[in-house]
This record gives C-alpha cells, structure tokens and sequence, in this order.
C-alpha cells in the first residue's frame, strides 16, 4: 500500500524526481485508465542516493502490486520499494 512518506519516482515510465507537485498530479490525471507508479520509502530513497543505486520497475527487490479494475489485490512484502499499476 502506498503510504504517505513514500516518493514518488516514476509515473506511468516517466521520471517525476524533480517535478513539483501540480506536474504529477497533472501527469498522473493525464493518464486515463492506466495508472502506473514508482514509489519508494524516504529512508530506502536516502539509503539508495548514499550508495549511488538508480532504482528501475526491474530490479529483483521491486514488488509490484497490480490493481486491476482499481482494486488492490495484493501488498509489497519487502516493505522498501514498490511500484503500482492500475489499468
């Protein structure tokens, strides 16, 4: 479940790390059915900046969390970086 701390990285494949507030929620409205967003944890962001890690939907530690017909059907187990898509 995305949780208030979290940052938003991707939307919809788009970086958004240096976008203000309004350009995400424009591009996220932009999006119609499909909704498909990179999160990640505050302190997992600070810990993945101080190693120099670019975190990527295909990393082996991402969770994804599918949401169809805008239903959540299942929650990151890792607990640091998870990506959620509804279409």
């Amino acid at each position: 479940m995305v949780q208030s701390d979290f940052i938003i990285l991707q939307v919809n494949g788009m970086n958004v790390e240096c976008d203000d507030y309004s350009r995400v929620a424009d591009m996220i409205r932009a999006g119609g059915n499909k909704l498909d967003l990179l999160v990640v944890d505050y302190a997992s962001d600070q810990f993945f900046d101080q190693e120099n890690m670019t975190l990527s939907r295909d990393q082996p530690f991402v969770d994804v969390v599918v949401c169809p017909d805008d239903v959540v059907t299942s929650r990151p187990t890792n607990g640091l970086y998870s990506t959620l898509s509804i279409s």
